[in-house]
């Protein structure tokens, strides 16, 4: 777990339950809060609420331009939560945190659960006291997966995507590496390729979107894929067949 720039441990512990509202400026901020609050669904049988637009809430998230892109600050006492940020990059890592200090129990899988019949409502769904300020020391926090040695399902690589985010790393690149192949192959190697991203970015919701995938393709003619263009476009370049193909997500 990344270490945070400045921890300041308080007294007591904030509690989840079915009545902890959350309040939030706008719908972006929604947007991130709804990804913990679907965990609370899925592990403790209770979802917060979110109000948006009001500013009295048990949680609020409070706009602070002062602060730096993707840093926080993040203030629990035992009756309320203040999460400060500049931008949305910076609420989704400070609610990442709150999700840290949660109890394990906060990641338990649909299998898991029922796999073990044990009720949640035995677990103290609580996050200690505790001021946190954290921004980023680096801009590129990535993390290498080489598919071309290790092959991963689709469902692995989002959750590796997932455990990124709570992480708080930012960059995913896939090594498509193989010396020995012949050049015959390529193209189906390409096609794969390009429809496995396809299937990722248009049929499977991903909710973690301050993550850029990098994939790296060094075939024995150097050919090489670069995703990682601004404004949520991702583009591909291929030195072998000359072409440039560009994905936007939504």
């Amino acid at each position: 777990v990344p270490c945070p720039v400045s921890i300041v441990p308080g007294t007591g512990n904030f509690h989840f339950s079915a009545k902890t509202t959350f309040a939030v400026e706008n719908e972006a901020q929604a947007v991130e809060v709804r990804q913990l609050t679907a965990l609370f669904t899925r592990a403790a049988g209770f979802t917060p609420r979110i109000k948006v637009g009001s500013k009295k809430g048990d949680i609020c998230l409070v706009t602070d331009a002062g602060l730096k892109n993707e840093s926080y600050k993040l203030e629990i006492t035992s009756k309320r939560i203040t999460i400060h940020a500049a931008d949305a990059q910076g609420f989704f890592y400070a609610l990442q945190s709150i999700r840290q200090l949660l109890p394990a129990a906060i990641e338990t899988t649909p299998a898991s659960a029922s796999a073990s019949p044990s009720t949640s409502a035995d677990i103290d769904w609580t996050v200690p006291a505790v001021t946190i300020t954290d921004q980023p020391r680096f801009g590129y926090r990535g993390l290498l997966v080489d598919v071309a040695r290790f092959f991963s399902p689709k469902e692995n690589l989002l959750r590796i995507i997932d455990c990124m985010a709570m992480l708080k790393l930012n960059k995913l690149q896939m090594n498509y590496k193989c010396a020995k192949i012949s050049r015959k192959y390529l193209r189906l190697i390409f096609c794969a390729f390009m429809i496995h991203i396809y299937l990722i970015i248009y049929f499977v919701p991903l909710p973690r979107p301050w993550i850029s995938i990098t994939p790296f393709c060094s075939i024995s003619f150097n050919s090489f894929v670069v995703f990682d263009l601004p404004n949520g476009t991702y583009g591909m370049i291929s030195l072998t067949g000359f072409s440039i193909v560009r994905l936007r997500i939504r």
